[in-house]
C-alpha cells in the first residue's frame, strides 16, 4: 500500500511534490567536445546530450529542484529570484549552453510556459559553434 501510495506521488527521490502533469523542459546546447549527462533531483532517468548538439531534455517537475550536469547543480530553484515559477505548478522551461570549454551558462531562466514550447537554435549555429571539434551529430 505504502509502495503505491508512493508510486501515486511520484516516487521518493523526487524535489517536493512531484507533479507528473507539469514537465521540466530544458534546452540543453552542448557545444564541448564530450557528451554530458543531464538529472534532476525530481526523478526521472538521467539523460546523455551528445557533443555538438542542441536537445530538450525533460524532467518530472516539483518544487524545489536541482537540476545537475555532470553531477554539478546549474538550477536550484531555492536560489530563484522570486522562487520557482508557477509554485511548481506549471511546466518550467530553460535554456542552458555548455561552452567549448565544458561550463554550463544557463541562456534563459526557468520561466512558466507550455510543454514542447522550446525551439532548438539553428543548425549551422551549432555547427559552427563546435568549429575544431568532432562533427556535429543530428539529435
Amino acid at each position: 500500500m505504502v509502495a503505491l501510495a508512493l508510486a501515486a506521488c511520484g516516487g521518493g527521490d523526487g524535489g517536493g511534490n512531484a507533479n507528473s502533469t507539469y514537465k521540466l523542459e530544458v534546452m540543453v546546447i552542448n557545444l564541448s567536445a564530450a557528451d554530458v549527462t543531464v538529472t534532476s533531483s525530481t526523478g526521472g532517468d538521467p539523460q546523455t546530450v551528445p557533443q555538438c548538439v542542441a536537445q530538450v531534455v525533460d524532467f518530472p517537475m516539483a518544487d524545489p529542484f536541482i537540476l545537475s550536469i555532470d553531477n554539478n547543480p546549474v538550477i536550484d530553484s531555492s536560489t530563484l529570484q522570486g522562487g520557482t515559477p508557477g509554485g511548481g505548478n506549471a511546466t518550467l522551461l530553460a535554456q542552458i549552453t555548455i561552452g567549448n570549454d565544458g561550463t554550463p551558462k544557463i541562456d534563459k531562466q526557468p520561466y512558466a510556459g507550455r510543454e514542447g514550447g522550446l525551439a532548438p537554435p539553428s543548425r549551422l549555429f551549432v555547427e559552427s559553434s563546435c568549429a575544431g571539434q568532432a562533427p556535429p551529430r543530428a539529435s
